[in-house]
């Protein structure tokens, strides 16, 4: 036996498409701040390719797949030139 099909109506009631949940819609969700969080990440990279490579930059680059240079300015760019 078939079962009979629902009325417009009650296929609006059936679905409800759920809107979804952002910063804007809902305050219990903190705002991301992207760039922040870019650059703890870059910055926590840097240490630890340093640490495990005794300082020796040639190797935390190369540890990073990096060239000398673009690792040199990373490290100017985020206040690690004690290190250099």
């Amino acid at each position: 036996m078939a079962k009979p099909k629902a009325s417009r109506q009650e296929k609006s009631i059936l679905y409800q498409p759920k809107t979804p949940s952002s910063p804007k819609n809902d305050p219990e969700i903190p705002p991301i701040d992207f760039t922040s969080q870019v650059a703890d990440f870059e910055i926590e990279l840097l240490e630890q390719a340093l640490c495990a490579n005794a300082d020796k930059h040639d190797k935390a680059a190369k540890a990073l797949d990096l060239n000398d240079h673009p690792f040199r300015l990373l490290l100017e760019k985020h206040g690690l030139s004690a290190h250099l």
